[in-house]
C-alpha cells in the first residue's frame, strides 16, 4: 500500500473510531439510557451534542447503534451492546425475565414498521455471540415479518398491510438475508421490477461498503 492509500486508510479508520466513540457515549450517558433501569440501554435518532438530553428512543437509533457498536470488540462496547439487546428483548417481550415499563418502550407503530424492523434485524446481524445472545430476538423479529408477508412477495410499510411496496420489502429482505433467513421469494419479487432491482442493489451496495469499511 502506497503512502497516499495508507493515509486514506488511516483517516477512514480514525473517522470510524470517532463514530464508534460518539455512539458509545450517547448510549452510555444519554438521557435515552439514563432514564432506563440499569440493565437496559437505548439510542434515539440523534447523537452527540445536545442529543444527550433528548429522551426520545426508537428503532432507527437502536438499529444504528447496534450496527456501529456491534463490530467493536472493546469491553465497553460489549457491555452496552448487551444492554441494548436486552432493551429490545424487553420491548418485544422476548425474554419474560426482562420487565420494562411501557412508558420506556419503543412505540407500537415502531414495532409494526417494516422498514424499522428490517433495520433492527440488519443491526442485529453485527452483534457477536461474545457480546449478547441475540439470536432469539432476531428470530422473533423475523417471525413478525415472515408472518406478515403478502402473497409470498413482500411487505407494505406496516405489518398487516395488504399492498406490497418496494422500499419496505427491500429493507426486510436485507435484514432477513443478513441473518440467514430465506428471502428467495421476496428477492425474486424485487428483481422482477427494474426499480426494485436498483433499490435492492443500492441497499446491498451500502451494506457491502459499511461491512468492508468497518473491517479495513
Amino acid at each position: 500500500m502506497d503512502d497516499k492509500n495508507a493515509s486514506l486508510s488511516n483517516r477512514i479508520n480514525e473517522a470510524q473510531q470517532h463514530i464508534v466513540s460518539i455512539f458509545l457515549q450517547q448510549c452510555t450517558y444519554g438521557k435515552q439510557t439514563k432514564d432506563l433501569p440499569s440493565e437496559f440501554a437505548a439510542c434515539g435518532q440523534f447523537v452527540a451534542g445536545s442529543a444527550k438530553d433528548i429522551p426520545q428512543r426508537g428503532l432507527h437509533g437502536v438499529a444504528a447503534a447496534l450496527r456501529v457498536l456491534g463490530p467493536c470488540p472493546s469491553p465497553e462496547c460489549r457491555a452496552i451492546v448487551s444492554r441494548i439487546v436486552s432493551y429490545c428483548e424487553g420491548c418485544f417481550g422476548v425474554n419474560p425475565a426482562l420487565k420494562l415499563d411501557p412508558d420506556f418502550q419503543v412505540t407500537d407503530p415502531d414495532k409494526k414498521n417494516v422498514i424499522k424492523l428490517g433495520e433492527l434485524l440488519y443491526g442485529l446481524s453485527f452483534v457477536t455471540t461474545a457480546q449478547a445472545p441475540a439470536r432469539q430476538l432476531a428470530e422473533h423479529i423475523a417471525g413478525l415479518l415472515m408472518h406478515s408477508q403478502i402473497d409470498g412477495k413482500g411487505w407494505g410499510y406496516f405489518l398487516g398491510e395488504q399492498k406490497v411496496d418496494l422500499l419496505p420489502t427491500a429493507y426486510a429482505v436485507r435484514g432477513l438475508g443478513h441473518n440467514g433467513f430465506d428471502v428467495a421469494a421476496p428477492r425474486k419479487f424485487l428483481l422482477d421490477y427494474d426499480c426494485g432491482l436498483y433499490l435492492l442493489l443500492d441497499i446491498l451496495a451500502q451494506s457491502a461498503r459499511q461491512h468492508a469499511g468497518f473491517h479495513t
